[in-house]
């Protein structure tokens, strides 16, 4: 069984916010404003008022009795990010659909758990008007919560990388990410994390290879290339210090690798995240202690992918391995974790309902992190 990578063609996109916009970046699809017109009034913050109800946490290993289910039905619903909508007092989870895997589209969706703790009918977001609309990422921090996604038209090498933040229950409009990176062809996956007053994020050069840049959250400088290969990721550790995880891109022997900075300039060599076989889907979080645990799936059972993380330390030493999801939960793909405001950890994944092109997008609430 394969996972949720579909070739270099589908698979998808977490962590934390920042700063003044800068103004060299245009909104997406945005015509350019009148020299006299007004600036737009900012809104609200994203984080006041109304605490966020948040859901029981699931047991480790959880099983398919705890998953709840964003999405389910004939479309390919996938991977996602959650995020704390204050305006309701309830988890949501911004996720993607893929309406062709031949062509590349797809769009991005947002559900919200109900009072009777099951998510409600999803709505499409209306971010961009592009054929395919993906790879949600969240980054919260302070008072502010962006969702990163990709946009564009593939066939056409259009797909830039934009933010949308999101207030009141709502999403402003969307803003491309100003990348001084020189690349001209498809940009894919994005995802920011904070560091420092700063923030860095990791994403591709579409069948090609992971970079990561610098920047304030809209502005970027033009990066380094960390590896060859697909889904590139990164988190940061309270320190500073960086990891950097991404897969091979090769479906017949199928591996996860790790880089670690301490500066963001010199990096390690790349090591695998794990010896086991067959390994996908990695994306790291920063813990609640500061330090980073990496998740990821391995095909441990009959059934399938099951999801596993493991904590990693500056140096690059990897600590034990904890099997997050049970085998009677099924086979899963696409993890993503992302912190809530208690500490805890709202994990998005999908479920292979008959394939890695059948699934269903779904969320567990985590409690701690993974053990040292």
């Amino acid at each position: 069984m394969k996972a949720g990578y579909l070739g270099f063609a589908l698979a998808a996109s977490i962590a934390c916010a920042p700063s003044s916009p800068s103004e060299s970046a245009p909104a997406v699809g945005a015509q350019p404003a009148a020299q006299d017109d007004p600036a737009p009034s900012r809104p609200p913050a994203s984080r006041p008022k109304m605490p966020v109800t948040l859901p029981a946490a699931a047991p480790i290993p959880f099983a398919k009795s705890d998953i709840r289910v964003v999405s389910r039905g004939p479309a390919m619903d996938y991977g996602g990010t959650s995020i704390e909508d204050t305006s309701l007092g309830r988890i949501a989870v911004v996720f993607e659909r893929y309406l062709s895997q031949e062509e590349l589209r797809g769009e991005l969706r947002i559900a919200h758990l109900g009072d009777d703790d099951t998510f409600g009918e999803s709505e499409r977001l209306a971010l961009a008007s592009d054929p395919f609309v993906v790879g949600a990422h969240a980054l919260v921090r302070s008072d502010d919560t962006f969702v990163y996604f990709q946009h564009g038209d593939a066939a056409k090498g259009t797909v830039r990388l934009a933010r949308a933040r999101f207030a009141d229950g709502g999403f402003d409009a969307a803003e491309d990410l100003a990348m001084q990176d020189p690349f001209k062809g498809n940009y894919a996956w994005p995802c920011p994390a904070e560091r420092g007053s700063g923030i860095v994020l990791a994403y591709d050069h579409y069948r090609e290879s992971n970079h990561v840049a610098f920047g304030d959250g809209r502005s970027f400088d033009a990066g380094v290339t960390i590896g060859r290969g697909v889904q590139g990721r990164v988190a940061a550790f309270a320190s500073g210090a960086l990891v950097y995880t991404w897969q091979n891109g090769d479906p017949t022997n199928m591996i996860a690798y790790v880089r670690v900075s301490a500066d963001g300039t010199s990096w390690a060599a790349a090591t695998p995240i794990t010896q086991r076989t067959n390994i996908h889907d990695v994306s790291p979080l920063r813990r609640a202690d500061g330090g980073v645990d990496i998740y990821f799936i391995a095909q441990d059972t009959p059934s399938g992918f099951q999801i596993v993380r493991r904590p990693i330390e500056p140096s690059g030493a990897l600590g034990p391995e904890q099997v997050v999801s049970s085998a009677d939960a099924g086979s899963l793909t696409q993890p993503h974790p992302a912190r809530l405001h208690d500490g805890s950890v709202g994990l998005v994944f999908a479920v292979q309902v008959t394939s890695n092109v059948d699934t269903d997008t779904a969320f567990v609430r985590l409690e701690g992190d993974a053990p040292k």
